[in-house]
């Protein structure tokens, strides 16, 4: 068995189109960095379906889902580990859930992250390389209650759904402010419903000092309390944290190595090239709890890189593939929430959606940039890590974009750059490509790539 293992990792994996051809350049010089890797592990972002799945009534945004022919593409790249916790899983409902495992399965790709119940979607996988046995598991914080899969008890089955991470919100204001804001609770009685459900026996009573104020986009309460530090505090839920956390102990009781998938939209403010503080204080928790890596996604844009432990943490790859306006179909509520005609035609559709390609995320440059990370590591900690930019093909038409190609574009090392300084992380740019020595006696393990 070698001493060093070596892991590459992408962002999110959404196609909608078969790559033209394997013998493009572009896809060529990804295919080689790719395969040089022991752990080559992406997130898979889409429903794999042939006409399954019921169209969900709270989808991960647009209801995205693809034929199983487009997986013969992730083999072809070389991934041989997959994560599917994420907020696309349920575009397609239980049903759709469950067809994407099954052609995952036939076509032999090793996943995990959904399952029928809370077990099976947060089991690890392991690959046995010959520089060790690598664990992984993917988890995604929950976007809402009826995505997360349940415990299966005794008399009864668990809900299908994601390896779900749940967070807490909390609102700190002054008690000034929230003396006001109970005023306006009982003039408005937009606490009704609330008031209601803990009378009776629905949900558990508020602690003291703490003020309900309506609910979120995903029906739950906000909650308020005062406090000297003003503004918005987020913590992961503990139960969930020390549910993953002990799968992370026993996974390292039987592999070398342990990855984390980790899908988190969630931003500071509006600022979607920062994460919550709740995304960051789980990822040092997986570490801190023997996770060797944690490879972050959601957000589709690049956020910054942290050596926490001398093990990496990418807060968001962005996009590896995204190809989200592409789609064969789009159900009714996409129409009707969009105010759409029912005669128009799925491309009509999106054009409308999408202020004739003015509006939206394939619209935005930094949504189509992102990076693939190559890294070493020996005895546990990483010794040297390559970042090669990539381009998503901005600016064409959408069946023109989305798929990934290597670029000497230096603007997108010197933007992560910027958003790992606060992490204290050092990225140096060399010809276009950026590296990070975690130990200075490391050895150059960059892979011998040429490009074509």
């Amino acid at each position: 068995m070698r001493e060093t293992i070596k892991f590459a990792a992408t962002g999110d994996y959404l196609p909608t189109r078969r790559i033209p051809s394997f013998e493009e350049d572009s896809f060529k010089n990804i295919e080689n960095i790719i395969k040089q890797a022991d752990g080559r592990i992406t997130n898979l972002e889409i429903s794999i379906l042939n006409k399954e799945g019921t169209p969900g009534a709270i989808p991960g945004g647009t209801h995205i889902r693809t034929t199983p022919d487009r997986l013969d593409d992730l083999k072809a790249f070389g991934f041989n580990l997959v994560g599917t916790a994420n907020n696309h899983a349920f575009d397609y409902g239980y049903d759709g859930l469950e067809a994407t495992n099954r052609h995952l399965d036939e076509a032999g790709i090793l996943h995990t992250g959904t399952g029928e119940n809370l077990y099976e979607a947060g089991k690890p996988i392991f690959l046995d390389t010959p520089a060790g046995r690598i664990g992984f598991i993917s988890v995604s914080v929950v976007s809402h209650l009826t995505h997360m899969a349940t415990e299966q008890r005794h008399n009864i089955k668990g809900r299908p759904g994601i390896n779900g991470l749940r967070h807490i919100r909390r609102h700190i204001i002054s008690s000034e402010e929230l003396a006001v804001l109970k005023t306006i609770a009982e003039k408005t009685e937009v606490n009704a419903f609330t008031e209601m459900s803990i009378k009776e026996a629905f949900m558990l009573p508020f602690p003291e000092g703490m003020l309900p104020f309506g609910r979120d986009q995903y029906g739950y309460p906000m909650v308020f309390e005062t406090g000297e530090e003003q503004g918005l505090i987020t913590e992961p839920n503990e139960k969930d944290m020390k549910r993953i956390e002990g799968v992370i102990d026993d996974v390292l009781r039987q592999a070398d190595y342990l990855m984390i998938n980790f899908h988190a939209h969630e931003m500071k403010g509006t600022n979607k090239q920062i994460g919550a503080d709740f995304v960051g204080k789980a990822a040092r928790r997986f570490i801190d709890a023997g996770a060797h890596g944690v490879i972050g996604h959601g957000p589709h844009t690049l956020r910054g890189i942290e050596i926490y432990r001398g093990r990496p943490i990418f807060h968001s790859l962005g996009n590896f593939i995204f190809q989200n306006e592409t789609l064969d179909v789009l159900p009714q509520d996409f129409y009707d929430n969009h105010h759409i005609p029912n005669e128009y035609g799925v491309m009509q559709a999106m054009d409308k959606k999408s202020h004739n390609g003015t509006k939206g995320l394939l619209n935005i440059p930094e949504m189509m940039e992102s990076v693939l990370p190559f890294w070493t590591m020996k005895d546990g900690e990483l010794m040297e890590l390559t970042l090669y930019p990539l381009e998503l093909s901005h600016g064409k038409r959408r069946h023109q974009n989305g798929f990934p190609e290597i670029t000497k574009n230096e603007s997108i090392l010197k933007r992560l750059q910027e958003l790992s300084e606060p992490f204290g992380t050092n990225i140096i740019i060399e010809d276009g490509i950026g590296r990070i020595y975690a130990n200075v006696e490391a050895e150059k393990m960059t892979p011998e790539v040429k490009f074509v």
